[in-house]
């Protein structure tokens, strides 16, 4: 089991063409540009994730999430100000089998292909590094 807590977790947008994103946020100079109705439909596509608050008055107030059993995972969005308003990202946290985020997370990337995880320490994850990472937590 994962607990997504401790490092502030986000699904963030980032380059698209290439297959790993960079180190760190801070060095990132392109992100793919997806838009909040868009991503909102693909969390709320996954199997028994639920919209638990719309994007009333805004998208900053949308919130989804997921539970099976002990197990649960909540998302929310941030936007860039941009025009049009574009995804800036959702934060992630719960606890769940490491296997239910990486499903998650796959099932994004099927449509949004530049979707990575980033933590409160501005690293950027691939589904392999963070495979690693949490492997390296759990073991004895």
């Amino acid at each position: 089991m994962i607990q997504l807590t401790e490092q502030a977790w986000a699904f963030i947008p980032g380059p698209s063409e290439i297959p790993d994103p960079p180190a760190s946020s801070l060095d990132r100079l392109e992100y793919a540009i997806y838009s909040p109705a868009a991503i909102a439909q693909a969390f709320l596509a996954y199997p028994d994730f639920s919209l638990m608050h719309d994007a009333d008055p805004s998208w900053w107030q949308w919130r989804a999430g997921w539970e099976r059993g002990q197990c649960f995972l909540l998302a929310d969005m941030t936007l860039f100000e941009t025009d049009p308003i574009a995804w800036g990202g959702s934060s992630v946290s719960g606890y769940c089998e490491l296997d239910d985020l990486l499903s998650l997370w796959r099932a994004l990337r099927e449509e949004f292909p530049a979707v990575w995880l980033h933590n409160s320490e501005c690293e950027i994850h691939t589904p392999e590094s963070f495979s690693r990472l949490m492997t390296s937590h759990q073991e004895p």
